[in-house]
């Protein structure tokens, strides 16, 4: 698994409109996989699973049997990601609820998908979906969508919290201008605050305390891993400086995304003037984080502590695509 830096990226968290950023580089390879597909094993045996080329030779990308050629000529990255529906994903353990918030951002980025590639494609410009090619995480945090945070696997976006579901990627050839990675705070906050790994009900997320680290603090050991001839996947790699999640864990617990639905970011921009104030505080003196931390464990702004089968009584809460009005706002 290969993950890299792109030549732009674009940011859009909501349907028909987003705010834009882009990031300028010339290390792509280094955040693209080696192996697109269901399984980053490097078994091409597996179905769907190919190995990923970066051929200057060509113009547009192509699969044959085994390969995914992408043009080294598409040095700028678009990375998008899409909200949950928020309405479930608030509340406490909201079964089948929650299961709609994902397949409802799916659906709405293969929506933008088709809408991205037909606009590059009409403007003269060749364009290369990708969705499984890299981690997604990467791209947020290199084009300034948001940041790194305690969930490990989850960008953390100080407009929307742990809220943002479905990525998708595209690589292309049309020029874009250039954005930085952003320092909101989010890094800081999550050092002091936790709360995310005292709601997983499997404990796959580091506690407060646990710093990051540049090993991957999982209890794996690199030289096993089955890309350099050892017998096991890894779920997490060393090499950078976070927080690491037991992906295992997590991918196989029923437990309705517990972490993103508890982050105190995810407050709704309501015009509050302590909403506004905390956030900015966040950014510039985390010296107030551990208070914030714990006016969150007493105001819930994060979370909705209602009974899940409540929705069906209140249909003022029955947003368009399942995503509160003035989240699309900001």
């Amino acid at each position: 698994r290969k993950c890299s830096h792109a030549q732009g990226c674009f940011q859009s968290c909501r349907v028909g409109a987003g705010n834009r950023h882009y990031y300028a580089g010339r290390k792509i390879p280094n955040f693209i996989w080696e192996y697109s597909g269901v399984s980053w094993t490097g078994d091409e045996s597996v179905p769907g699973n190919k190995h990923i080329v970066l051929d200057s030779g060509i113009t547009e990308s192509y699969v044959d049997a085994t390969s995914f050629h992408i043009p080294t000529s598409q040095k700028y990255v678009i990375a998008t990601h899409n909200i949950s529906c928020d309405g479930f994903l608030r509340r406490s353990m909201a079964g089948a609820g929650f299961s709609s918030t994902e397949e409802m951002s799916y659906v709405r980025v293969a929506y933008a998908k088709s809408i991205v590639e037909q606009f590059i494609r009409g403007l003269g410009y060749n364009v290369t979906y990708g969705h499984d090619l890299q981690s997604a995480v990467a791209w947020d945090m290199w084009s300034g969508v948001g940041e790194h945070c305690r969930m490990g696997q989850v960008i953390g976006s100080p407009e929307y919290g742990g809220l943002l579901r479905t990525h998708a990627v595209f690589y292309t050839d049309l020029p874009l201008p250039v954005t930085n990675p952003i320092d909101a705070g989010f890094v800081k906050f999550c050092e002091t605050c936790g709360i995310c790994a005292e709601t997983c009900p499997v404990g796959a997320i580091q506690e407060r305390g646990i710093d990051r680290s540049w090993d991957n603090n999982c209890g794996q050991s690199w030289a096993d891993d089955k890309q350099a001839g050892g017998s096991k996947v890894m779920y997490n790699i060393p090499g950078y400086k976070g927080w690491r999640c037991n992906l295992f864990s997590c991918a196989f617990t029923p437990c309705a995304s517990a972490c993103k639905s508890n982050c105190p970011f995810n407050a709704i921009g309501d015009g509050s003037f302590v909403h506004s104030i905390v956030k900015s505080t966040v950014a510039t003196s985390p010296i107030f984080n551990s208070f914030f931390t714990s006016m969150e464990g007493v105001l819930h702004y994060g979370k909705q502590d209602k009974d899940p089968a409540s929705w069906w009584n209140s249909p003022d809460e029955w947003f368009i695509y399942g995503t509160h009005p003035n989240l699309l706002r900001q």
